[in-house]
């Protein structure tokens, strides 16, 4: 789930805005609560990071649909998620092209771009491999 900074900026000051305005019997309750998040936070920042998610790539599977009708096929998949992942990437470039002081920001633009470049680069290799089956299975 992606929550930006504003969100989390207005979510922070409409906190502290009911705060003020709350009776001084809830100010201990929340103390406790805010007291348990930031325990849980300490808790799962601790945690070992976890693993890349299962290969679950859409492209597989429609590799795998598109496996019986041939060569053709295959290679007309492969370049189609080549001209999206392409349009992306410029759309990623242009977006992290723009000025900001955010680091958090600027690392989610290295991540979004270097995911794209690499996965261009499996592509690449899908479409040799798809080749060079086709070139074993004529032989």
């Amino acid at each position: 789930m992606y929550v930006s900074t504003g969100r989390c900026i207005l979510a922070l000051e409409n906190g502290a805005r009911n705060a003020i305005n709350e009776p001084l019997e809830y100010l201990d309750e929340r103390k406790v609560a805010h007291e348990a998040r930031c325990e849980a936070d300490r808790v799962w920042l601790a945690r070992r990071p976890a693993w890349p998610p299962p290969l679950r790539d859409e492209l597989l599977i429609r590799l795998l649909a598109t496996e019986p009708a041939g060569r053709d096929a295959l290679l007309e998949q492969v370049g189609r998620q080549e001209a999206e992942y392409r349009r992306y990437l410029e759309l990623v470039r242009e977006d992290a092209a723009r000025p900001s002081d955010e680091v958090t920001r600027r690392l989610a633009q290295e991540a979004a771009t270097s995911l794209t470049e690499a996965y261009l680069h499996w592509l690449e290799r899908c479409r040799t491999l798809v080749a060079e089956r086709a070139v074993q299975r004529a032989s």
